[in-house]
């Protein structure tokens, strides 16, 4: 009998030497995050879930450490990390914040349409769910999703996730005024069939896409050959005739295309810093929620942490 109780003393006094154990773990990273040092907060982080892989604390571990990994630029890595925490599906907090991170891992890698669908799914789930953290959930989702949609060029789509951020959410207001700007916003735009057109007087159609240099080039140089063809012919020199003509006909269509495919650069290049301000108003008003580091009594402060 006392060899019984003395092993189930030692065997309760192993317990909680494992339990501190495992706390000082989540300690050390903690400690190490606020230093900087990542990678030793990575591997302080995955011998906890050694001696912790259940606990109740382990999933936020591991969204602590897809965040490593996405911040060091390994985003399969941060995939692999979030995917257990997904996996377990349901309304649970962690899994909501599990598959927002994901969701925004994969919407800027080749998996973009995999990332959106997700992100989608999940504002469905939040509009249905009664949990407090998904009005932060849902705004983080919908900020993805709009800058989503201004990489890839669609602006009203862009505006109509921000005008969709929800009411209570800090950055609300902010966010409805970067809407209701992009949909008054008149993109610079250049007809290309009316600057080919024009080209049929050349050096018009650069003047029209405001490329003052090439017109005035192009301008002299169908002057300089259709002059010179005229007066090979007026001369009777055929051959140089000949010659000069199919160079200026050369010429000629060259500053036709050019000029149509200027006008199409034109609306990229106007289009693309439309979409570069976009992003950076969608960066700025970006609220992100912290990913609390209060994991243990020790440090207690937490960090922004954004993806």
């Amino acid at each position: 009998m006392t060899r019984i109780l003395l092993f189930a003393l030692l065997s309760f006094v192993s317990s909680i030497a494992w339990a501190q154990d495992s706390e000082q773990h989540l300690v050390e990273a903690d400690a190490l995050v606020l230093e900087g040092d990542y990678d030793g907060a990575l591997a302080a982080y995955k011998r906890y879930l050694i001696f912790e892989p259940v606990s109740p604390k382990a999933d936020k571990v591991r969204l602590r450490i897809a965040w490593i990994h996405y911040i060091s630029e390994r985003p399969k890595d941060a995939e692999i990390a979030l995917r257990p925490v997904v996996g377990q599906g349901g309304d649970d907090v962690d899994a909501l914040w599990a598959r927002l991170r994901l969701g925004q891992v994969l919407i800027s890698s080749e998996a973009a349409a995999s990332g959106r669908n997700g992100l989608e799914r999940l504002l469905a789930d939040c509009k249905a769910s009664q949990i407090p953290e998904c009005v932060e959930i849902s705004t983080a989702a919908r900020l993805a999703l709009a800058d989503y949609f201004a990489g890839v060029l669609q602006f009203e789509a862009a505006a109509s996730q921000l005008a969709q951020v929800p009411g209570e959410a800090t950055i609300a207001k902010d966010a409805y005024r970067v809407s209701d700007y992009v949909r008054t916003l008149e993109t610079p735009s250049k007809n290309a069939a009316l600057a080919g057109v024009l080209s049929a007087v050349p050096g018009a159609g650069h003047l029209y896409i405001e490329e003052y240099p090439v017109a005035i080039v192009a301008l002299l140089a169908n002057v300089l050959l259709i002059g010179a063809t005229v007066d090979a012919a007026v001369h009777e020199e055929w051959g140089q005739a000949a010659l000069f003509g199919a160079l200026e006909l050369v010429v000629y269509s060259a500053t036709i295309y050019d000029a149509v495919t200027g006008a199409e650069e034109y609306n990229l290049k106007a289009k693309h810093a439309v979409r570069d301000g976009l992003r950076k108003d969608i960066e700025s008003i970006d609220d992100d929620s912290p990913w609390s580091m209060g994991l243990t009594d020790v440090p207690s402060v937490k960090l922004r942490f954004t993806f």
